[in-house]
């Protein structure tokens, strides 16, 4: 039986791909398996509209034995999209065969950190993950931001984010300092006793590659790696796949049963 984004092994690897074409991103779905990835995630950004389809998502889903992680994030090219409008492209990749999607904190409330507190935006949310449930799918809420956050300030978004409905729930603040990389030992110590769901805690920023290796010790379920490898900033704090599974091989094979 093919394994699900919820039934992996813990923690594991998840390659991030983003390609422009329906062929090119199979393609690198199939280079990503052989690359040791457990998972993969699609940004289907780079997909034209009519390569949206149930049908040719399928394609996708049923190119790998692998679970398929599916986002739909802004900033497309043009700004093009309403969020309803990337909701229903969420929904179809459900329905083709996703096995976890992407729903964005402030989906339908665009918002300062990705996190809407508007009762409008959060029902409507409710609503889509419903939706997405009934296709037989799981969803991951998330937020991306340019700041750091306290321990708590996390703890509480993302208890926040389990009561909406969420599978998983993941946040990506910046770890810069030294001061913020001692506030991100915190929130993974609190995160893995204070959380019900399974989460993803994740860095950018200065300290982010270093947070995200040893992010799984304390309890975030996976690592995402970059596929392929390509840094075009001085700061890469996505490492590639191929280095992560050395990482999780030589770390996390082995972790403490109390660990675990």
């Amino acid at each position: 039986m093919k394994q699900t984004f919820l039934t992996l092994p813990r923690p594991f690897v998840c390659a991030l791909l983003s390609e422009k074409g329906l062929g090119d991103t199979i393609a690198q779905v199939h280079n990503a398996d052989f690359a040791g990835a457990d998972a993969v995630g699609v940004d289907m950004r780079g997909l034209a509209d009519e390569e949206k389809t149930v049908d040719k998502l399928s394609q996708v889903m049923e190119s790998t034995v692998r679970p398929i992680l599916a986002m739909q994030y802004r900033c497309e090219e043009g700004g093009r999209l309403t969020d309803e409008e990337r909701a229903e492209y969420l929904l179809r990749a459900a329905r083709a065969g996703a096995s976890i999607v992407d729903v964005m904190g402030d989906l339908f409330d665009p918002s300062e950190r990705e996190y809407s507190r508007d009762r409008a935006a959060i029902r409507k949310q409710k609503e889509l993950i419903e939706a997405i449930h009934d296709a037989g799918c799981a969803v991951v809420m998330s937020s991306h931001m340019q700041v750091s956050r306290t321990a708590g300030e996390v703890v509480d978004q993302l208890k926040d984010f389990e009561d909406r409905g969420a599978d998983v729930v993941k946040i990506v603040p910046q770890v810069n300092t030294e001061a913020e990389m001692r506030e991100a030992f915190e929130t993974m110590m609190r995160l893995r006793h204070e959380l019900t769901k399974p989460y993803i805690y994740v860095a950018g920023g200065r300290f982010g590659r270093h947070q995200r290796a040893i992010a799984p010790m304390f309890g975030s379920m996976l690592s995402f790696g970059q596929f392929p490898a390509h840094c075009v900033s001085p700061v890469m704090f996505q490492s590639p796949v191929e280095t992560l599974r050395e990482v999780h091989r030589n770390l996390y094979a082995h972790m403490d049963v109390d660990m675990v």
